[in-house]
């Protein structure tokens, strides 16, 4: 997929005990921004989106936590307000990693410490020297961004073998293919979502 160099796309992920102000991750090279921003509810969500969409936010996808009822809510508003370029969408699960993303959620409502891998497309950063990290609560979750798709799989492996990640979602335009491959290369050791998105 190809970014336009003024692109400015956002991620927004359910991690409660973190401050969406403090803890926001945010990535520059030629193809665009990802800016990553965590929120502590769906409700915060809503309020993250619409501000995002202000900052001149042209697509705006919801971790798994946060699910497609978030992401109707959020293109609901902007529907209200007449604003349609944005694309609004949601991380989903296939039947294979239904159970453990189930799994995952129940752990961090229990406040056992867990790490999360979300792996994003963009060209131009590195996914060693440009990933970053929200440290909140018992959940560590690592943003790490690719220039490619060839990279995915490879990158995904690496955070569930080096990382101890027990859970992969993948952002900003990756394919229905490539998340084929990242299933296989993760081989049930941690479930794999991938985010879909429309437009208002």
């Amino acid at each position: 997929m190809i970014h336009k160099p003024e692109s400015h796309e956002a991620i927004v992920v359910l991690i409660p005990d973190a401050d969406p102000d403090k803890d926001r991750y945010s990535a520059t090279s030629a193809a665009g921004r990802t800016t990553v921003v965590p929120v502590p509810d769906v409700d915060g969500a809503v309020q993250v989106a619409l501000r995002l969409v202000r900052e001149g936010v042209g697509r705006i996808e919801l971790c798994g936590g946060l699910g497609p009822a978030a992401a109707g809510t959020i293109l609901a508003r902007l529907a209200e307000r007449g604003e349609h370029s944005v694309a609004v969408g949601a991380v989903s699960f296939g039947i294979e990693s239904v159970d453990g993303a189930a799994r995952f959620q129940h752990r961090i409502e229990s406040q056992q410490p867990m790490t999360a891998g979300f792996i994003f497309l963009h060209p131009g950063l590195d996914p060693v020297e440009d990933r970053g990290v929200i440290q909140a609560g018992g959940l560590r979750t690592l943003l790490v961004p690719v220039p490619d798709q060839s990279r995915v799989a490879s990158v995904a492996a690496d955070l569930v073998e080096r990382e101890h990640s027990e859970l992969i979602e993948l952002y900003r335009g990756i394919g229905s293919v490539t998340t084929t491959s990242v299933i296989g290369a993760v081989a049930a050791r941690a479930p794999v979502g991938a985010a879909r998105y429309e437009h208002a």
